[in-house]
């Protein structure tokens, strides 16, 4: 996971004049929110998952998408005409560590990159960036139910990420009776069309009650 860490930031850094530039994105995009998955978790809720190999390599982090907050709703979805495009092969290794289901991989893209103008090396350049700023906390990590408050969880992660906020994020659980609360499964991130954390839409909240279950992998 570290080793993975480093590939990513080094991408990052690579990749920061094209964040900062607008015009990168379609003009309707106000922002973005990553989508970000906890496979300890929601592969124990449900054994349909069990197959998927994120799952298989009891990752401890996957991405499942990465949506654009449009200022209106686009036009019906108009995919590029080469909507197959192939990856860099360094880019193509890099992305698939957080996001290894190949089939989810390029839905996430079509649905959300491609429909709004944006080319596969981008979104996933994107994504890599993102993901190389993000830090998982202890709890992530423990590969043992951990019984903590909601609040804790957030705390937890806004404490090492540089210009994250409570608002900025969102935590999603799911009902499992293998645990003995509801367990964190899903937090989903918020940013400007810039790449900074920015507050979430209205749209999305949290459906986690006050005291959660969480558990990670090391």
């Amino acid at each position: 996971m570290l080793n993975l860490l480093k590939t990513m930031r080094t991408l990052a850094t690579a990749t920061l004049l094209w964040q900062l530039s607008p015009a990168a994105w379609c003009k309707e995009i106000k922002g973005f929110t990553l989508y970000i998955n906890l496979p300890p978790a929601s592969c124990s809720v449900g054994n349909q998952k069990s197959h998927l190999p994120q799952c298989k390599d009891r990752l401890q982090i996957t991405v499942t998408n990465m949506r654009p907050q449009a200022s209106e709703p686009s036009a019906a979805c108009q995919p590029p005409a080469d909507s197959g495009e192939a990856l860099p092969p360094m880019q193509e290794r890099i992305v698939s560590r957080v996001m290894p289901d190949t089939a989810a991989r390029n839905n996430a893209w079509l649905n959300n990159g491609a429909c709004h103008g944006i080319s596969k090396q981008d979104y996933f350049r994107n994504i890599s960036s993102k993901m190389a700023r993000f830090k998982t906390p202890n709890l992530f990590k423990t590969p043992v139910e951990q019984i903590v408050s909601q609040s804790e969880v957030i705390n937890q992660i806004t404490a090492i990420n540089e210009g994250l906020n409570a608002q900025s994020l969102v935590l999603v659980c799911a009902q499992s009776a293998k645990f003995s609360q509801p367990i964190l499964t899903d937090v989903r991130l918020c940013y400007d069309d810039r790449g900074n954390y920015n507050n979430c839409p209205s749209s999305l909240r949290s459906n986690c009650p006050a005291i959660i279950s969480v558990i990670g992998t090391p």
